[in-house]
């Protein structure tokens, strides 16, 4: 329900000292329709002076964030960001090889964890060899 989650944003943000520093969060696997409630969120991001939206993953159930949004989708919801001047960062449950396609689709901060954990997962622990290959992928031309 919008109206008592921008209720309860108003609340925060009259609480808050820099209520312009807010990140919303699109989880779109919570959702039938990613892209609707996105755009419904960028609306709200409008409305309450936010200027950037994070895309997660809600469930940590070993499903990517591009198995929820593909990067095709992914793009087309950062150009609607982009439209009012909002940024989106991504983030849930990244492969290396999918920053790649991550970056070229216009997030400029992508949250990584489970891409330099041993076997993908977050509850194990960092994987050297992952982290140099995370250095190498920023290192390239």
């Amino acid at each position: 329900d919008f109206d008592a989650w921008r209720s309860r944003l108003e609340q925060w943000q009259n609480a808050s000292q820099v209520p312009e520093r807010f990140v919303l969060v699109h989880y779109p696997d919570a959702t039938s329709d990613p892209l609707q409630n996105f755009e419904t969120m960028v609306r709200v991001a409008n409305e309450h002076g936010i200027s950037r939206i994070l895309v997660d993953t809600l469930h940590k159930n070993g499903r990517t964030l591009l198995d929820h949004l593909p990067v095709g989708l992914l793009s087309q919801t950062i150009e609607i960001a982009a439209q009012d001047g909002i940024e989106v960062m991504a983030a849930g449950s990244l492969k290396l090889e999918q920053l790649y396609g991550i970056w070229n689709a216009g997030a400029k901060i992508i949250g990584i964890r489970s891409a330099v954990c041993r076997s993908n997962s977050r509850v194990q622990g960092i994987c050297p060899d992952r982290l140099r290959a995370l250095g190498e992928f920023f290192i390239k031309p």
